[in-house]
């Protein structure tokens, strides 16, 4: 009896206890202030970098490390090729010390228009190096001719960056203007700089190394064509089911069967689609055969996957010579 009695007046304190606390988290909780999130804005201190791309976007955060605070206009997962930019963007671009972009000044003046930041000092990376014409190899010239009219291509590609050569001038261009505007840690940039020049070498030299020993120098891919610089600079030959890498202007059949054919006739064992585009494409070609299909970065932009995981220009190339390793062998 005298147990009963002890367990109930326990459960009843305990029932007062809680009670006790929850009025009184209530009165503290209708005292809370939640602010509202703001934007990010640069440190006063520090130099504000926007990049157009991720792959200069990259280069930027690693050579300016914690000196400067480094934009990407282009969300993760979004297609770089149908990108408008929105009036947020044309401010951040209005706002930066440095902007990094492909394209001409034209486009950059219409873009953002007049009065604009006379002290922003702005990098044309496809003004850097010689830029190479989008051409559609004579094998499927035929597979992109429309009822009407051949597919309207533009002229040059301006993914400079898939050639390493060329990220290694981009990022030395990059140095040298954050060295011109902050001349106090040009120490530090040139530092930053050549350690990130080492690790580009390295993975060049990894690349040469998995072409030369290579059975085949063909690659295909079932997305758009964003391995030009790429390919001309170890010596790959590639086909694929679009001639350029803008956004697609449509399907093309012809061009899909006869990288289809070409995988099948030529024993080649992947076929490669884009990091933010479609894989069916991709699935339907190796669909009843042993071939695989496999991502191929372009790093113009990144997943978002691959955004909440830090992922690097360097990291995704690295996923390129592994991918590339498994497709020529």
């Amino acid at each position: 009896m005298f147990g009963r009695t002890a367990a109930k007046k326990t459960i009843v304190f305990c029932l007062l206890i809680i009670i006790s606390l929850s009025l009184s988290f209530s009165g503290c909780w209708n005292n809370i202030v939640i602010e509202e999130e703001t934007p990010d804005t640069p440190e006063p201190d520090k130099l504000y970098i926007v990049a157009a791309a991720f792959a200069p976007f990259d280069f930027c955060r690693r050579i300016a490390g914690d000196k400067a605070e480094v934009d990407i206009l282009i969300g993760p997962g979004e297609d770089s090729h149908s990108y408008t930019p929105t009036d947020e963007d044309i401010e951040k671009i209005r706002s930066a010390d440095i902007f990094v972009y492909t394209g001409t000044e034209q486009q950059l003046d219409k873009m953002l228009g007049t009065p604009d930041n006379a002290e922003r000092q702005t990098i044309d990376i496809s003004g850097l190096t010689s830029l190479l014409e989008n051409t559609v190899p004579d094998d499927t010239k035929y597979a992109f001719e429309t009822d009407d009219t051949a597919v309207r291509i533009p002229k040059y590609d301006e993914h400079v960056w898939t050639s390493i050569d060329n990220a290694e001038i981009i990022c030395q261009e990059i140095a040298d203007v954050l060295c011109d505007i902050d001349e106090k840690n040009s120490e530090y940039y040139r530092s930053n700089c050549e350690v990130y020049l080492s690790e580009l070498s390295s993975l060049k030299r990894n690349i040469r190394r998995i072409v030369s020993s290579a059975e085949r120098k063909t690659i295909i891919t079932a997305g758009r064509y964003s391995m030009r610089y790429f390919a001309e600079e170890f010596g790959l030959e590639v086909f694929a089911a679009y001639p350029d890498c803008t956004k697609p202007y449509g399907t093309y059949p012809e061009a899909v069967r006869f990288i289809s054919d070409m995988a099948v006739q030529e024993s080649i064992p992947v076929v490669f689609y884009d990091e933010t585009g479609d894989k069916s494409t991709a699935q339907k070609i190796v669909d009843g055969t042993d071939k695989e299909i496999v991502k191929f970065y372009s790093c113009h932009n990144i997943s978002m996957e691959d955004y909440i995981n830090n992922a690097t220009y360097i990291e995704l190339m690295t996923r390129n010579a592994e991918a590339l390793e498994k497709a020529l062998n």
